[in-house]
C-alpha cells in the first residue's frame, strides 16, 4: 500500500513538472521563418515578430531547401571541413556561428558580408556576423525553422492602409502561373477592380531579375519600409505626402509662412498644397536623410536607402557609420540629448559622460564619432541595431526635473517609471499601496528605490517634455491621493 502511495505521488509530481516545462516552452516559443525570394529571415516569439534580418540564400544551382525544419545543432566558431579552414579564422566562410537545420545545411555567419541580400550560397542561409551572433544567443536547439518560397508579399503603407503587392523574382524558376496568383491575391484584397488590366499585362514583360510593385501609382519606400503611394508629379518633380513622411520620422512637421513652407529637422522646406494635403519634394527628402535614391518607373518603385539613428523612436540623424558591423555615431548630434558634456581644451573638443569620464572618438570627414559599443557598455542607454532597416535605435529613460530637483527614471517592461518620492510623501501612509483617483498604482523597487508608472500619475503634473523625451520637467498640481 505504501509503495502504491509513493508511486501515485511520483506520478503526480512528474505530470506537474511536465506541465510546467511545457507551459514554459510554449510561453517562450521561438520560430524562424525564411522567405527565399525576399531574402529575409523573420524571428518570431509566441507568434509575434521580434526582428527581421537580411540574409543570403542559395544560388539557382545550389538552392536553399524549402520546407519545415528545426535547429538541430549550434556551434561556436565552426570548422569548415571542405577547405580545412579552422573555426575562428577570418577566412572561414561559415563565420563565427552555425545553427544547423538539416544535414549539411545551416544558418551561419560569413566572411563575405557583401553577399548578404543576394543568391550567393551553396544552399545555406548566410547572415551578417552581428546578426547571427544576436540570434544565436536567443533561439535554442529545437526551434522550428520554416523556409518558404513566396513570390508575392502584401504590405500596407506606414499608416497600415492602402495595401499593395510586391512581386519578387522567381530566381529558382519554381512558379509558372504568377499572373493567376496575382489575380487571386488581388481578389482576396478586393483590389482587382482597382488595378488596371494594362498594369496586369505589364507584369509578364518586366525584368524577371527585379522585384516589382503592383499598384496603380508609384510607391515610396525608405529602407524597405513602404511609406506611401500618395505621390504627385508636378512639372517633372516628385512630391511625397508630407504626413506619411512625418510618420516615418515620428515627428510633427509644422506648416509656416502662409502655408508655403514646412519646418523639418531645423530646415525650412518649400511644400505644395494639392487636394487638401501637403506634399514635400522627393529631392528635399533625400537632402534631409542622405543616402541613395533609386527610381524605377516601370516597377512603380522609388526606394531611398540611408543609414538612420532614432532616439526614443524618433528620427535623429544619419550620422552613423558601419551599421552592419561595428556602428559609430556622430557625437555632435547626440550630445545635446544624452547627458554628454562638451569642453574645449587646448583647441580640442572633448566629450564627457555624466560621471566625468572622457569619451574616446574618431574623426571622419571632420565629424567626431563614438563607438556604439562604448556607449552601450558605459551608459544606461539601450541600443538596438537593425541591419534590415539600416537603423540604430537609442532608448534613453528621461531625466525628471521636479521643483528644481533632478531624478532618474527607469524603463521597466517597456514602460516609463518615475521615483515614488516625487509625490508628496506626507499624503502617503502605505508606500506599497498607492491610489490615485481610486485607482491602485503599482510600485516597483529598483536598486532600493521605489518607482511608479509615469502614465498613471502624469495627470497630477503640468509637464514640459523636450523633443526626444529625454528630459521632462514636472510642476506639481494639487494631488488627489488616498490610501
Amino acid at each position: 500500500m505504501q509503495k502504491k502511495i509513493i508511486f501515485i505521488i511520483l506520478a503526480v509530481l512528474f505530470f506537474t513538472l511536465n506541465i510546467n516545462v511545457y507551459a514554459e516552452s510554449v510561453e517562450n516559443q521561438y520560430k524562424i521563418v525564411i522567405n527565399v525570394p525576399s531574402k529575409k529571415l523573420t524571428l518570431f516569439k509566441n507568434n509575434i515578430i521580434i526582428k527581421e534580418y537580411p540574409v543570403a540564400v542559395g544560388k539557382s544551382k545550389t538552392q536553399t531547401p524549402i520546407g519545415e525544419f528545426k535547429i538541430i545543432n549550434k556551434v561556436i566558431n565552426p570548422y569548415y571541413s571542405k577547405k580545412n579552414i579552422p573555426g575562428g579564422s577570418p577566412r572561414n566562410p561559415l563565420g563565427s556561428r552555425w545553427m544547423g537545420f538539416k544535414v549539411h545545411y545551416g544558418i551561419h555567419g560569413n566572411s563575405a558580408p557583401n553577399s548578404i541580400g543576394t543568391f550567393a550560397s551553396g544552399g545555406c542561409v548566410r547572415m551578417y556576423e552581428r546578426d547571427i551572433q544576436e540570434i544565436f544567443g536567443v533561439v535554442p536547439v529545437g526551434t522550428p525553422v520554416q523556409i518558404k518560397y513566396d513570390l508575392i508579399e502584401v504590405v500596407n503603407d506606414i499608416d497600415g492602409e492602402e495595401p499593395i503587392l510586391i512581386i519578387y523574382p522567381d530566381y529558382y524558376n519554381k512558379v509558372c502561373n504568377i499572373k493567376e496568383l496575382i489575380k487571386q491575391k488581388l481578389e482576396e484584397l478586393n483590389l482587382y477592380n482597382e488595378i488596371s488590366d494594362k498594369r496586369l499585362e505589364q507584369i509578364t514583360k518586366l525584368d524577371k531579375n527585379k522585384k516589382i510593385v503592383f499598384s496603380n501609382n508609384l510607391t515610396f519606400f525608405i529602407n524597405k519600409k513602404y511609406i506611401t503611394d500618395d505621390m504627385k508629379i508636378i512639372d517633372g518633380v516628385y512630391y511625397i505626402n508630407l504626413n506619411k513622411f512625418a510618420k516615418w520620422l515620428n515627428t510633427n512637421i509644422p506648416v509656416i509662412y502662409n502655408e508655403n513652407y514646412v519646418y523639418v529637422m531645423g530646415n525650412f522646406i518649400k511644400a505644395v498644397y494639392v487636394d487638401n494635403k501637403y506634399y514635400i519634394a522627393l529631392s528635399d527628402i533625400q537632402k534631409l536623410l542622405g543616402g541613395q535614391l533609386d527610381i524605377n518607373k516601370d516597377s512603380y518603385l522609388i526606394e531611398l536607402s540611408t543609414d538612420a539613428v532614432f532616439l526614443n523612436n524618433k528620427y535623429l540623424t544619419n550620422q552613423v557609420l558601419n551599421i552592419t558591423a561595428n556602428p559609430k555615431i556622430g557625437l555632435s548630434v547626440i550630445s545635446q540629448y544624452l547627458d554628454i558634456g562638451i569642453q574645449i581644451e587646448q583647441n580640442k573638443i572633448k566629450y564627457y559622460l555624466k560621471n566625468g569620464k572622457e569619451i574616446p572618438y574618431e574623426l571622419y570627414e571632420g565629424i567626431p564619432y563614438v563607438d556604439a559599443n562604448y556607449l552601450k557598455e558605459n551608459t544606461k542607454l539601450i541600443l538596438d541595431i537593425s541591419t534590415f532597416k539600416k537603423q540604430l535605435t537609442i532608448t534613453k529613460s528621461p531625466m525628471i526635473i521636479c521643483d528644481g530637483v533632478i531624478y532618474e527614471s527607469v524603463l521597466y517592461d517597456n514602460e516609463l517609471y518615475i521615483p515614488l518620492n516625487i509625490l508628496d510623501d506626507s499624503n502617503l501612509n502605505d508606500l506599497n499601496n498607492i491610489f490615485v483617483n481610486s485607482e491602485r498604482i503599482p510600485v516597483i523597487c529598483v536598486e532600493n528605490t521605489k518607482y511608479i508608472p509615469f502614465d498613471k500619475v502624469k495627470k497630477l503634473f503640468n509637464l514640459i517634455m523636450n523633443d526626444y523625451g529625454t528630459k521632462i520637467t514636472l510642476n506639481k498640481r494639487i494631488f488627489n491621493i488616498s490610501d
